[in-house]
């Protein structure tokens, strides 16, 4: 459509100067030399002739000027996006055995040091309190929902579970994507795309917006197809995709301040967002920014008990469990091996005992030997 735009243009382009070349000739052809008005007149033809053949050669080249993106053309590209994003975190969803055969039951609360969030009513329309188990992530999904600006920041130690929700509330908000936009009467409920924090240049790309345009292209090759790039390029910058940046303490430290700040600068009212990152990081980029993440919610884990540990392994496992586990989830539940509690303290250490131990073929024998007697190293 546009290479068809820019040939009628040249073409007329190149009418309009055989036109105006013609004129000229005819007036050359009837100046009368020694005549000092005849010599001004031809003079001013010829300077006129010039400035409109440059003119019409500049006009010529510009590409031609995009209709606005109807809103057929922006929900046709939300859905092929909102397609593509959910197809790659199913995949990776089931890689990372989220729901197999439960979602490790993580609780999550607001940050005990409010220092680092936006005042009260700028996060929500009353007084909030933000608890819940990703057991339930449709509650967690639909209390974010209630947010007034849909921020959250999921903070944590090590290996707590902030990724594991971020791609949880992902593919929740996806699956009831269609039913929240009928709800609020929107025209379109922002697709949640999830990209690492690490990728944003903010010297290159000093606004969110135009990164996440950029990427979006990028690792969604398909928006960029002739009847779906149109709706597409308005995606962004009509808040149709919540971004979920993972990974704000994976950047060095003093660029994370840079990135609040950013955010800041880059983020309208109707802007949603979802960003992770551990604690002490997350603090200390706020900390050193100034001002905390705007209208933001910080939520934090609660200590994965032993008893849930316990329940979380044993639902991985037979109905009727081998003497070896029954061992091992009687220390883990009275906590008399220190190693054994430590390692499945959190997600990321109950994922390693359930995905190493019990393996076809192996056994947890030594979980209950020198290895869950003793942390091991580097824990």
């Amino acid at each position: 459509m546009i290479g068809q735009g820019r040939g009628w243009r040249i073409l007329l382009a190149t009418l309009s100067i055989i036109s105006v070349a013609a004129l000229v000739v005819a007036v050359w052809r009837a100046y009368t030399p020694g005549e000092a008005v005849n010599l001004a007149d031809v003079a001013a033809v010829t300077l006129a002739a010039a400035t409109t053949i440059g003119a019409v050669g500049i006009w010529s080249r510009r590409p031609p000027t995009e209709a606005m993106p109807t809103e057929a053309d922006i929900d046709t590209a939300a859905r092929v996006l909102a397609g593509l994003v959910e197809r790659q975190w199913r995949a990776e969803a089931r890689h990372r055995l989220l729901d197999d055969p439960d979602p490790i039951p993580v609780q999550w609360q607001l940050i005990k040091n409010k220092s680092v969030m936006s005042h009260p009513y700028l996060i929500a329309p009353e007084t909030f309190t933000f608890t819940g188990g990703t057991s339930d992530i449709a509650e967690l999904a639909r209390r974010f929902r209630a947010l007034k600006r849909g921020r959250l920041v999921i903070t944590g130690a090590a290996g707590m579970g902030k990724t594991t929700l971020a791609v949880q509330l992902l593919l929740q908000l996806l699956s009831t994507r269609r039913a929240d936009q009928a709800d609020h009467a929107e025209a379109s409920a922002p697709v949640p795309v999830l990209l690492p924090v690490s990728g944003w240049d903010i010297t290159l790309y000093p606004r969110l917006h135009e990164w996440l345009a950029a990427r979006l292209v990028q690792d969604y090759p398909a928006l960029a197809a002739p009847q779906l790039v149109r709706g597409a390029a308005a995606l962004v910058q009509d808040g149709h995709v919540l971004p979920i940046l993972d990974g704000l303490d994976e950047i060095p430290g003093q660029s994370r301040p840079k990135i609040i700040n950013a955010l800041n600068d880059s983020l309208t009212h109707r802007d949603q967002l979802i960003i992770t990152s551990r604690t002490t990081e997350f603090t200390s980029a706020i900390t050193q920014n100034g001002r905390p993440l705007n209208a933001a919610l910080v939520i934090e884990p609660k200590a994965l008990t032993r008893d849930a540990a316990a329940h979380y392994l044993t639902t991985c496992l037979p109905g009727s469990l081998p003497p070896a586990w029954e061992k091992v989830l009687a220390a883990l539940r009275s906590g008399a091996l220190r190693g054994l509690t430590q390692l499945a303290a959190t997600p990321l250490g109950l994922w390693q005992i359930r995905t190493v131990y019990q393996a076809p073929g192996a056994g947890p024998t030594s979980l209950t030997g020198p290895l869950g007697a003793h942390p091991s190293p580097g824990r």
